[in-house]
């Protein structure tokens, strides 16, 4: 049981720092649109339209994209609701410095380049460039993607050798149970709690990014 143990708190020590950075890039990003939108300047350039309008237009906006970056791929799409605008990343070949970024904004009907938003503070910009820079470069090319590939394989190793230390560290009490004796203890029922709860979402997350690089891979 020892070396379970001890294989369990250096894989975990291992991917911590990952899975965190992971985490928090993420949540930013998640409330990107959000964060964009109270920073920016009130503007009357920009009108509020449903999704399903802007899907409509999706054809347009590629057509455009094609024409105004010929040869560059589409990696993502985006649809701002609240501002009326398509945002589409682009890249060419692998590098993941020959990016770049369109914005349409549908303004009558009609898609047009975006004006530039004026914001209110510009390093709150920069800041989120640096979440989605840290967020996505950690699967960036061939090595990227297998550097992830180790980590979720430590992460399941971190979570199964954690499920086998459960039992013994429960002392035959109910899931979920918290004591109050001690500091100290109510801090580690927490964390089995916890573990169990995000250990099985993690397991998830990286049995998935296994499959999914094993089927690009053929």
């Amino acid at each position: 049981m020892k070396w379970i143990y001890q294989l369990h708190r250096v894989t975990g020590l291992i991917v911590a720092p990952f899975l965190l950075l992971l985490c928090l890039t993420g949540f930013f990003l998640l409330f990107g649109e959000e964060i964009y939108d109270w920073n920016a300047t009130p503007s009357g350039a920009y009108d509020a339209v449903s999704e399903e309008v802007l899907y409509r237009h999706l054809p347009e906006a590629l057509k455009k994209a094609e024409t105004e970056a010929p040869g560059q791929a589409v990696q993502s799409i985006r649809f701002m609701p609240s501002i009326g605008s398509i945002r589409m990343r682009l890249q060419e070949g692998d590098s993941p410095d020959a990016r770049r970024m369109i914005e349409l904004h549908l303004k009558d009907s009609v898609l047009q380049e975006s004006l530039p938003r004026a914001y209110c503070c510009a390093w709150v910009g920069d800041a989120m460039q640096l979440m989605l820079l840290l967020h996505v470069r950690l699967n960036d090319g061939e090595a990227g993607e297998l550097f992830l590939v180790i980590i979720c394989l430590l992460t399941i190793v971190s979570i199964g050798t954690g499920f086998l230390l459960y039992p013994a560290f429960t002392e035959g009490m109910p899931f979920g149970v918290r004591r109050r004796s001690s500091r100290r203890r109510w801090w580690s029922d927490w964390h089995k709690a916890l573990g169990i709860l995000t250990g099985s979402w993690l397991c998830v997350l990286s049995l998935s990014g296994i499959g999914l690089y094993l089927y690009e891979a053929g």
